[in-house]
């Protein structure tokens, strides 16, 4: 009796695992440009395991190959700056290379049409900012 239990408990918690029903919808493409990643790309979240964010990643190599992921994801998804700084991950967009990674919680939050509109607003600021105020730094610094 006792193993046909123990069965049935592994049954239903197997049942319950394969079952998640998840209520987010996030775009999820991988794309060069994240103008290419278009409404057609909001779908519902997987049901293969919890999602609670969507996740964009934007990335450039260094020989300036680009591209933008986009999808569900798990918190915490992205790192804190102090986590980035010792990874060797720069999310300053005016680098030759960086790998930047934002998340947020309501669905379709990581759509938009520039990869800088799912910054936190101070980090746009400057991501806008930094392009316009190099050539002075440089001028200025010879």
């Amino acid at each position: 009796m006792t193993l046909i239990l123990k069965l049935w408990c592994l049954g239903v918690c197997l049942a319950l695992s394969e079952s998640v029903k998840n209520e987010l919808s996030c775009y999820q493409c991988n794309v060069s440009d994240n103008i290419a990643c278009t409404d057609e790309y909001l779908q519902p979240c997987p049901n293969k395991q919890v999602y609670d964010r969507c996740e964009t990643r934007v990335r450039k190599t260094v020989d300036g190959r680009q591209w933008v992921e986009k999808g569900c994801a798990l918190s915490p998804c992205n790192l804190s700056p102090e986590e980035e700084a010792s990874l060797g991950m720069q999310c300053d967009y005016s680098a030759p290379a960086y790998d930047c990674v934002y998340c947020c919680k309501e669905s379709g939050c990581n759509g938009g049409g520039a990869a800088a509109a799912t910054l936190p607003l101070p980090l746009m600021i400057l991501s806008l900012l930094t392009p316009l105020v190099m050539p002075l730094v440089v001028l200025l610094n010879p």
